[in-house]
């Protein structure tokens, strides 16, 4: 989807843009996919924290953000580093001035990407070496290695900055391991049942040397070393610390010291502790040790022989992390679960935790009203565990007034809101009800409850439509490929819902399907329009594919007449409106004056492909909005005269134009101001929506539609 945006970028002349105000701020929420596998690694004087998102249909993608050398978030939000890569396994190393991140795809090959300062991709290649979800990975300046933990015999390659391996060296069984990049070569560690090993590996393939450091009971149930972490300071020695003991007792933590290239006696330094070593950091003349203990972080100082100076002491505000970076000063914690945070350690003061994946939720489906000189924006706001409804009270000039949460556990389900004079209607959705709500001029809720009006489809069905009849509003949906209607009077009580009974004349023995209602007021008569289907009903034991004849209508009704007119011979997108004597009806990219039984049709687009449109009569005009194009990545704003005919035209390409989902602007209009039009567009940094706004009068004037591609249908 990125890299069709990004087309579309390139494509556009960026002046022609009219950006979108954001109707509400985007609350933050967690991320409503799931996230795994994070990452995190010092360069070029920054942190790099990476992570799998995983947005199931549409793939998993590697996100990242950047934090200072101090780890305090320098990126906006989380920015997509690669997409729809499948991920199994990921490693990201710092190499100096930029980092290589490695991952293990799904045919088991292992890839590397190196990315510069500003998170840019600048170069993508399969490797030949072999990685695994244990896998543990190096940088030494000149070469790469990696170590596969093994039961039965690991193995340590080395290769170059192209993925070629140099140099390949077998090590002992392991289920743990941890590398200390040398000048002349890697030192590796490896903790398996019958102790803990450490072996020098080089590019060059002199003889590796191999040290026993530590014994183990040989058995998954003894005493055996575990969760070994290692490190080499400037001066030249290494520092390794681990566990030993029983899965099920108190383990004993240990260190040994490699000095002038050869392992000290190794030591315990404390007895049955719960803490897991997680990270080392040379500081001091020392090292400091981070380690687990009762999901919660905790410290420890040791000098240069490994010993302890005191006890553990608690990171205050820090979980256990899963992925560390070391930077000038500052230990990074990277933590992955629901969500992603990071906790900077500096070497003296306090940890400072923030949190980093948040997405914010989705806004989605707005719908716009005029209300008494101003204007009333409505939409569905959902995170991972939530749907509500929010309003916006919005100035004449666009500018958000107030917000406020109006409905739980709902969402909106009409295709406006619908002023009476002094209150508008909302339509909710909630499991299979249809509720409604009235609002008073500023968006908020009159009644303290919603009402019933009836019962509807599941959510991906057509919406509803409301239109104010005089006295009442009258309401229209679609449950079960058939038509509804119910009268809402100014009371707020719901009336019975009644069938469409306007008869569209199927042959005999066809079926009829109906949807897609839209209401308007003509006078004193309320006219309904839908798509239907007819379709030929064939008697057979087996199923009939290809066979049955199937005819797709747009059809209109006066509600109580007995006989529906024929608008389109297609099914397409629609949306009526009614000037008190014309109905105006836009179905694809024609329009449709209705009087009576006369029907004058005009092509209101030259190219009727994937054009999805909303309609009022502001008074003197119709105000017609459109999304067209191929995903709908245009916006147009047209106005008509009684009889149809263009009188104007604007429209500005949608920056980031939600593609998954074929929805309508919303538009409201009045004489005494520019029309709006609300629609929800794709956040670039993080596939998630944002409600904004459009003024009429900020948009380009339209002489033709810019020519789009044919990608797939939108007819409904």
């Amino acid at each position: 989807m990125r890299a069709t945006v990004a087309l579309l970028l390139s494509l556009i002349p960026f002046n022609l843009f009219a950006a979108g105000r954001p109707i509400a701020p985007r609350p933050i929420v967690p991320a409503p996919y799931t996230i795994r596998m994070a990452s995190t690694a010092f360069a070029a004087g920054r942190f790099l924290s990476v992570w799998i998102y995983d947005t199931h249909d549409a793939g998993a993608h590697i996100v990242g953000v950047f934090s200072d050398g101090e780890g305090r978030r320098i990126s906006p939000e989380w920015f997509p580093i690669l997409t729809s890569v499948q991920p199994q396994w990921l490693q990201l190393v710092g190499t100096g001035d930029s980092y290589v991140l490695f991952w293990r795809g799904q045919a088991n090959l292992t890839h590397m990407a190196e990315i510069d300062a500003q998170g840019r991709v600048t170069r993508h290649i399969e490797t030949e070496a072999e990685t695994d979800y244990g896998s543990a990975i190096a940088w030494n300046g000149t070469y790469f290695i990696t170590v596969n933990p093994d039961v039965q015999q690991s193995e340590a390659a080395i290769f170059d900055r192209d993925g070629r391996i140099v140099r390949r060296e077998l090590l002992e069984s392991a289920y743990h391991v941890s590398i200390v990049p040398l000048a002349d070569g890697f030192l590796t560690f490896g903790a398996t049942w019958g102790g803990l090993f450490a072996q020098h590996v080089s590019a060059a393939g002199d003889r590796a040397a191999r040290w026993k450091l530590d014994d183990g009971s040989g058995t998954t149930s003894g005493s055996i070393p575990k969760n070994i972490r290692a490190i080499a300071t400037p001066g030249g020695d290494v520092l390794a610390v681990w566990i030993r003991g029983r899965f099920d007792s108190a383990q004993d933590l240990k260190s040994v010291v490699f000095r002038d290239g050869a392992p000290l006696p190794s030591r315990v330094i404390l007895h049955s502790t719960d803490v897991v070593p997680l990270h080392l950091t040379a500081v001091d003349g020392g090292y400091r040790l981070i380690g687990a203990s009762s999901a919660a972080l905790a410290r420890l100082s040791l000098d240069r022989d490994g010993a302890p100076r005191g006890g553990f002491t608690p990171v205050a505000g820090a979980s256990s992390g899963g992925a560390f970076a070391e930077g000038d000063g500052t230990t990074l914690v990277l933590s992955a679960a629901s969500r992603v945070t990071t906790t900077a350690i500096p070497r003296d003061g306090d940890a400072r935790a923030e949190v980093v994946s948040l997405a914010p939720a989705r806004q989605t489906d707005p719908v716009v009203s005029a209300a008494g000189g101003n204007f009333v924006a409505a939409w569905t706001e959902s995170s991972a565990d939530a749907t509500f409804i929010r309003t916006a009270f919005l100035a004449p000039w666009g500018e958000t007034l107030s917000s406020a949460t109006v409905l739980e556990n709902a969402a909106l389900d009409a295709r406006r809101l619908t002023w009476n004079g002094s209150e508008l209607l909302l339509i909710a959705r909630r499991g299979d009800s249809l509720l409604g709500l009235r609002l008073s001029r500023t968006g908020l809720p009159v009644d303290d409850t919603p009402f019933a009006i009836g019962q509807t489809d599941p959510p991906s069905s057509s919406a509803s439509s409301v239109v104010w009849a005089g006295d009442r509003w009258i309401v229209a949906w679609s449950r079960n490929q058939r038509l509804f209607t119910a009268e809402v009077p100014a009371s707020g009580a719901a009336g019975p819902a009644r069938e469409l009974t306007a008869d569209s004349h199927p042959p005999a023995g066809w079926s009829q399907w109906r949807r897609s209602p839209s209401l308007a007021a003509s006078g004193s008569d309320v006219v309904i329009v839908w798509n239907e289907q007819q379709e030929e009903i064939v008697e057979t034991p087996f199923p009939v594919i290809g066979n049955r004849d199937v005819r797709a209508y747009v059809f209109a009704a006066r509600l109580g007449d007995a006989e529906a007119t024929v608008i389109a011979r297609d099914a397409y997108h629609t949306a009526a409106a009614s000037s008190g004597s014309e109905l105006l009806v836009v179905a694809g990219g024609r329009t449709f004056v209705v009087r009576g039984k006369d029907v004058l049709s005009r092509a209101l687009f030259h190219d009727p492909y994937g054009i999805l449109s909303d309609v009022v009569w502001d008074g003197g005009e119709f105000v017609v909005a459109s999304r067209y194009g191929g995903f709908q990545p245009y916006l147009a704003v047209h106005r008509l005269d009684r009889n149809g005919v263009p009188v104007s035209a604007r429209f500005t390409p949608v920056l980031f134009p939600d593609f998954s989902r074929d929805v309508p602007p919303s538009i409201a209009a009045e004489r005494w101001a520019s029309a709006i039009v609300a629609l929800h567009e794709v956040s670039a940094p993080g596939d998630t929506q944002q409600v904004v706004s459009f003024l009429e009068r900020e948009l380009q004037p339209l002489v033709e539609p810019p020519p789009v591609p044919r990608r797939r249908s939108t007819r409904h």
